[in-house]
C-alpha cells in the first residue's frame, strides 16, 4: 500500500475464492493491519449459494470490508441473488454485458428493476458501463446516484 496514494480498493472474487475461509482470513488480516486500504470491497463475480455467502459475508464484515455482488442481471439472476441479499452490501449491475441484447427499453427497466430491489434492500446500487452522456442522463432519470463507466475515463497506468 506504500507504493500508492489511492486508500480505497475493490477486489473482485469469483465464487471459489470468495468462499474459500483462507483467502478471507488473509484478506481480513489486510484490511485490518497497519499496511491495508482505508476501504476494501469484494465484488463476488458469481454466487453459489446464500448458505455460503450468508457465513463468509460474517467473516468479511468482521473487518469493515464491504461485499458487492458484481454482475446482477446479466452473470447473476434475481433467482441467484436473493438469499444472498441480507449479506451483502450492494449490487453492481453491468450494462456493457446486456446492450447487444437488449434494447435500449429493455435495458432501462432492466436497470429499474435492480435499482428498486436495492432500495427495497437498503443496499448500495453501481450501474456499470455508462459510456455516453445518454446512459448518464438515463440512470439520472432512473434515480440511479452511482455509476462508473468509460464516459468517465479509461484505465491508465499509473506513472509514477
Amino acid at each position: 500500500m506504500s507504493n500508492t496514494e489511492i486508500q480505497n480498493f475493490n477486489l473482485n472474487l469469483t465464487a471459489k475464492q470468495f468462499e474459500d475461509i483462507d483467502v478471507a482470513e488473509a484478506l481480513t488480516q489486510f484490511a485490518k493491519s497497519s499496511e491495508g486500504p482505508n476501504k476494501l470491497t469484494i465484488e463476488i463475480t458469481d454466487l453459489k449459494d446464500s448458505q455460503t455467502t450468508r457465513r463468509i459475508s460474517a467473516l468479511y464484515r468482521s473487518a469493515d470490508i464491504k461485499i458487492m455482488i458484481d454482475d446482477v442481471g446479466s452473470d447473476n439472476s434475481f433467482e441467484l441473488v436473493r438469499g444472498a441479499l441480507p449479506y451483502v452490501n450492494g449490487m453492481k449491475f453491468a450494462m456493457q454485458n446486456l446492450r447487444k441484447t437488449n434494447s435500449e427499453k429493455e435495458l432501462a427497466e432492466r436497470v429499474a428493476f435492480w435499482n428498486q430491489i436495492a432500495q427495497e434492500q437498503n443496499l448500495d446500487f453501481i450501474l456499470e458501463g455508462v459510456e455516453t452522456e445518454t446512459d448518464l442522463l438515463m440512470a439520472k432519470k432512473l434515480g440511479v446516484s452511482r455509476v462508473q463507466g468509460y464516459f468517465f475515463g479509461k484505465p491508465a497506468p499509473n506513472n509514477k
